[in-house]
């Protein structure tokens, strides 16, 4: 890393965008847990405030500041004392930093660079879902492909869309034989559907190398 782009990436004015990002990084991993958890729990997402996970509470603004409410409430629920998740509070960091770390990669925000930001935020409630009921729900796929698709900046070159589409059937290709093999030689599910489809939705955004 040259002594310039250090220069570069921690002038004031980058500095501050640098904590803005990372703010809004930890309010969407806030955002992003909430959603999963209640994904998995078979509750209703679009509707219902926040509430303690333990005792049921519901939470005032002044509990939902993404990680400072953690810390000054010492990792405790404010109304029933109990311990409260490291999860949410590491979501809200992850996805924090990799706010950061995107913007310092690309040393700007436009749309490509959005669409990133929300790719890794749907990945993260992908992920906490997953580890929950080893289930990759299709409401995120669908998600991650309109994301793509709707950004205007990708259809700027029609060959370089049918390139990374083909990739992603590639990849979700081999991923499929991959699968069948594994499924036919151990006779149990290794690899499900769900996996088939995200590697689609990461080839359109990576291709194929």
């Amino acid at each position: 890393m040259s002594l310039e782009f250090i220069d570069r990436s921690f002038s004031y004015t980058n500095l501050i965008k640098i904590f803005l990002l990372f703010g809004l990084g930890s309010i969407a991993g806030g955002f992003y847990y909430c959603l999963a958890m209640r994904i998995a729990r078979g509750e209703d997402w679009k509707r219902g405030r926040s509430c303690c996970d333990m005792c049921g509470h519901i939470l005032v603004p002044s509990d939902l500041i993404a990680v400072v409410s953690f810390l000054l409430l010492k990792g405790r629920c404010r109304y029933c004392g109990r311990k409260l998740s490291y999860r949410c509070l590491m979501s809200e960091l992850f996805l924090g930093v990799v706010y950061v770390l995107t913007y310092l990669c690309f040393q700007r925000i436009d749309l490509n660079v959005l669409c990133l930001l929300n790719l890794f935020g749907l990945f993260l409630g992908l992920s906490l879902i997953d580890i929950e009921t080893y289930i990759i729900p299709n409401g995120f796929i669908v998600t991650g492909i309109a994301n793509r698709f709707f950004n205007p900046m990708f259809w700027l070159d029609h060959k370089y869309v049918l390139h990374r589409v083909f990739e992603a059937l590639f990849l979700a290709g081999i991923i499929c034989l991959l699968a069948w093999i594994m499924n036919k030689t151990s006779e149990k599910e290794n690899l499900g559907g769900g996996d088939i489809k995200l590697i689609f939705v990461i080839g359109l955004y990576t291709g194929f190398y």
